[in-house]
């Protein structure tokens, strides 16, 4: 039984010499995400997704689209197939729609999975902090949380606009928007390490009361793999491939 104490003390210690101390504030807790994946993380990740879309629970279509990110802040998705003339670009702080291979719209929108999955791990907490604000979330607010069956800190107002991140590993884990009808979660269900890389596979999409919407799931993914900035180039979108 001594014998018993003595093991359950030294796990006690050693969980508590291994725990993060908490962050004072939201800044601090995006400096720590930055200051754990700096050097660590991609510049770039290009990668190919199934596309489940659900309603009333049921998968009612499936797709295929092909994306590519360039840190900071560039994304451009191809639907379907690379010669289908549709897609989206988020470049510039702006979201270009396109149809049959032209622009058939643009307006002002930061991503906040590129910011908050993506960016924060490459760029200047501080930028990041602006950025978070600028889309609304409240970084005067922060607590502890559970989320996808893990300790995480959430940030902002759980009522509203907020994200979640996990306390051990400091990777983004979800963000909530809207309230009623109007609320939206999504969340970054499954990382796997790809050349030594974590990367979220498996990203789940859902509308008001938890119903599932989307599901994303990746293939052929390429962290670090050479782009060319001109993908993201608006006016080359109909021939950019990557």
């Amino acid at each position: 039984m001594k014998l018993f104490f003595s093991f359950l003390l030294l796990l006690c210690s050693t969980f508590t010499m291994q725990a993060q101390p908490a962050p004072k504030s939201c800044h601090e807790l995006i400096t720590k995400m930055y200051n754990a994946h700096k050097g660590k993380w991609y510049s770039t990740l290009l990668f190919s997704q199934e596309v489940l879309n659900y309603k009333n629970d049921s998968l009612v279509s499936k797709d295929v689209w092909h994306e590519a990110y360039l840190s900071p802040g560039k994304l451009v998705l191809k639907f379907s197939t690379w010669e289908s003339g549709r897609g989206v670009l988020f470049a510039n702080d702006s979201l270009y729609t396109f149809q049959e291979g032209k622009v058939a719209g643009v307006r002002y929108r930061m991503h906040d999975l590129i910011v908050l999955g993506f960016d924060v791990n490459n760029i200047a907490p501080a930028l990041t902090a602006e950025r978070a604000t600028k889309m609304g979330y409240d970084l005067s607010k922060i607590a502890p949380s559970v989320c996808l069956g893990k300790p995480a800190w959430v940030v902002g107002d759980t009522t509203s606009l907020c994200f979640w991140v996990d306390m051990e590993s400091l990777l983004f884990l979800k963000m909530h928007r809207g309230v009623g009808e109007n609320a939206r979660d999504v969340e970054f269900a499954k990382y796997e390490l790809v050349e030594g890389l974590p990367v979220a596979t498996e990203i789940r999409f859902y509308e008001a009361a938890g119903k599932l919407t989307m599901v994303e799931r990746y293939f052929d993914v390429r962290p670090n793999a050479p782009v060319d900035p001109a993908v993201f180039d608006p006016k080359k979108f109909v021939e950019a491939k990557w």
